[in-house]
């Protein structure tokens, strides 16, 4: 476990080999497992919580996905037919659909004053990529950035997103938009709009009862909102890029609010972007 910590808050990051990120979904390097206050108090939670070893495609923290497949349809982005690379993760081989690691990615780790830096390189045929992840602590912010550099020979579909696991609130209240950023849902059994955000239209019960929503965004600019949480103040939540998609996902144990970058790399190419989450008193 890699820890960086100051007087607010104590941030434990998985590392790349460690057991509870031996899944096919998250990327390993810069894996948020924890985020603690100065009491030793947990911030954070999971699909399974307060489960101490989840199943790793559950997880919990501040996981991010480089995905190998598109949302909804399943369309490969990162391999063909029964081989290709899962980034961030490894290289794999599919049977019945179901991706199986056959080599690891490797990370190597370095330390700086109040940050954590990861970095891998996957190469399998014609696909490379270059991944770098950092985590910095900034008094009561915490910083997740990312770079991905094309280094093969085929241009890939990037399809990025963070999925924070947050403890449901006590209140039905679940997310208030801070302007210029609103959205919305359309009619579903979960959640329903506020106007300034978004609640709750039941409580969901266990790891199994849940719902998944996308957003009707209604700008074009980046993600800001504020989540509320069981503990704190509420977290604050912030992009560096305007979303392409953002999705909504709670069950009886976990709330998260999912955004979506997505692109496309040309051999060469290159993008960064960052995600923030500032823990309220």
């Amino acid at each position: 476990m890699h820890v960086l910590a100051n007087a607010l808050l104590r941030i434990e990051i998985l590392d790349a080999d460690a057991p509870e990120s031996d899944g096919t979904r998250f990327c390993r390097g810069g894996y948020v497992w924890q985020v603690r206050d100065h009491t030793g108090r947990p911030l954070l939670a999971g699909p399974e919580w307060p489960e101490p070893r989840p199943d790793p495609f559950n997880g919990q923290g501040l996981p991010e996905v480089l995905r190998h497949s598109e949302l909804l349809t399943g369309r490969p982005l990162t391999h063909d037919g029964e081989r290709g690379l899962i980034p961030g993760v490894g290289t794999a081989v599919w049977q019945a659909g179901r991706p199986g690691i056959v080599e690891t990615a490797r990370w190597t780790t370095s330390r700086e004053d109040g940050a954590c830096h990861f970095c891998a390189t996957q190469r399998d045929g014609e696909r490379a990529y270059a991944v770098q992840r950092s985590i910095e602590l900034r008094e009561r912010t915490l910083v997740s950035r990312t770079r991905v550099e094309n280094l093969g020979t085929v241009e890939w579909p990037l399809h990025w997103f963070a999925h924070p696991f947050l403890p449901i609130p006590s209140g039905e209240d679940v997310v208030r938009w801070i302007a210029p950023f609103s959205a919305g849902v359309t009619d579903n059994p979960g959640f329903e709009p506020t106007g300034e955000g978004l609640r709750l239209r039941r409580r969901f019960t266990g790891k199994d009862d849940g719902h998944f929503e996308r957003f009707v965004l209604g700008t074009a600019s980046p993600l800001r909102a504020r989540i509320e949480h069981a503990d704190t103040s509420g977290v604050e939540m912030t992009t560096s890029f305007v979303p392409d998609q953002t999705y909504v996902w709670a069950n009886g144990n976990t709330f998260s609010l999912e955004p979506y970058l997505l692109t496309t790399l040309a051999p060469g190419d290159a993008r960064s972007w960052w995600v923030s989450y500032r823990f309220g008193e």
